[in-house]
């Protein structure tokens, strides 16, 4: 069972999940052994499935952040998802329901990249592509 504590835990590992527990004991006001012992208890209980790193792609001169829904011509989505791997653009792909198959999250250089991603993709089905910006939702 996740109490409040554990989900206040939860929320901090989400913003920095390098705090040590000292540092995390402090925000919740428990010992640092308690805090280990409720993180350790939130992994093996899989509520915490994994820790990792956050790429700023835009660094790695990826100027352009895609949202794209994806559509597969029939018969085609299942020899896609094989292959979805192989497009380095794409960095997180989730299947949807409704009318879209897939969507999927890529990075590009510049527009001509986009656009020249989007056409390798006709093959295999119909795109809708929206460009995206973060919010920093703790300036809201």
């Amino acid at each position: 069972m996740v109490d409040q504590i554990d989900k206040e835990i939860i929320k901090i590992l989400e913003f920095n999940s390098r705090l040590s527990f000292a540092e995390i004991g402090r925000k919740v006001n428990l010992s640092t052994s308690t805090v280990r012992e409720r993180v350790i208890r939130l992994e093996e209980t899989g509520v915490i499935e994994a820790y990792t790193t956050v790429i700023n792609y835009k660094k790695l001169d990826n100027e352009i952040e895609a949202l794209i829904l994806f559509k597969a011509h029939r018969g085609k989505l299942k020899s896609f998802t094989k292959n979805v791997v192989n497009y380095k653009e794409i960095k997180e792909v989730r299947s949807v329901m409704g009318e879209y198959n897939l969507y999927m999250k890529a990075f590009f250089k510049d527009v001509e990249h986009m656009q020249s991603f989007l056409y390798s993709l006709l093959p295999f089905g119909d795109t809708v592509t929206m460009i995206a910006s973060k919010i920093n939702l703790n300036l809201l």
